[in-house]
């Protein structure tokens, strides 16, 4: 299923689930939008998604701070915001190495 670019796109997995559940193009495409539907909305309300042996999405608050412009160095005021982070599983993680490594058997 991989390709030879660096991500996978929505479309991609669409396609790679249409494939591997049988279900027609259009079925798996509305699934999996309201699965990422249903996450965004999740994590737009403030609730972290956790995905067993996957991973947990985490809202984090970034509190305002002092910065610098890279361009002109000169000091600029970063405002204060919301920002998604991803802790994977261990098992993803282990998975992940073992295809790093080349050893990968999924």
């Amino acid at each position: 299923m991989l390709t030879s670019r660096k991500s996978l796109t929505r479309s991609e997995i669409y396609e790679a689930a249409k494939e591997k559940i049988g279900l027609p193009y259009a079925e798996s495409h509305r699934l999996l939008g309201d699965v990422f539907n249903i996450i965004g909305e999740s994590l737009q309300s403030g609730r972290d998604v956790k995905i067993s042996r996957f991973g947990v999405f985490a809202v984090r608050r970034k509190e305002a701070r002092l910065g610098r412009n890279p361009k002109t160095n000169a000091p600029a005021r970063i405002e204060a915001r919301y920002s998604v982070s991803f802790r994977p599983s261990g098992i993803l993680r282990e998975r992940v190495q073992r295809g790093a490594d080349g050893t990968a058997d999924d």
